[in-house]
């Protein structure tokens, strides 16, 4: 089958109260190795896509700004273009450290999945790993 998921459980945290550093992305490409770049220290040359998970609202950017993001790649162009709109979500998978319920023991649990004969990207998120996941995007 051409269709797959993967389910990813994580956890950002810091001492400020609402962002935390700049995030992550999770990349789903033609690259067998790591080649470095401007992407979340990844390269934006690539055929695939990108799952950014950003945890920063740069000022200039701020309307195009979506915690959860896909990336397409078609491996000319850059995929990383941030004065666009992505195709993306807002989530608040984020642990203030000094809230009530911080512990190790919580996170945020995402399941990002694959249609290939029509080559569409699902991604669903359970913010507080309560079991009840919503979709962020189907795209």
């Amino acid at each position: 089958s051409k269709d797959w998921v993967t389910v990813i459980k994580f956890r950002i945290s810091g001492q400020g109260a609402s962002l935390f550093g700049d995030g992550f992305a999770v990349f789903f490409t033609n690259h067998a190795t790591f080649i470095p770049g401007k992407m979340w220290g990844v390269t934006d040359m690539f055929r695939g896509f990108a799952v950014g998970f950003s945890t920063f609202r740069n000022t200039e950017f701020s309307r195009y700004h979506r915690d959860i993001a896909l990336y397409v790649g078609d491996g000319e162009n850059s995929a990383f273009i941030q004065d666009k709109d992505h195709t993306g979500c807002y989530s608040k998978y984020r642990y203030h450290e000094k809230r009530q319920d911080f512990s190790v023991d919580n996170y945020a649990v995402v399941k990002i999945g694959y249609e290939g004969d029509t080559q569409t990207v699902r991604v669903s998120i359970d913010e507080k790993n309560t079991g009840e996941f919503h979709t962020c995007f189907t795209d």
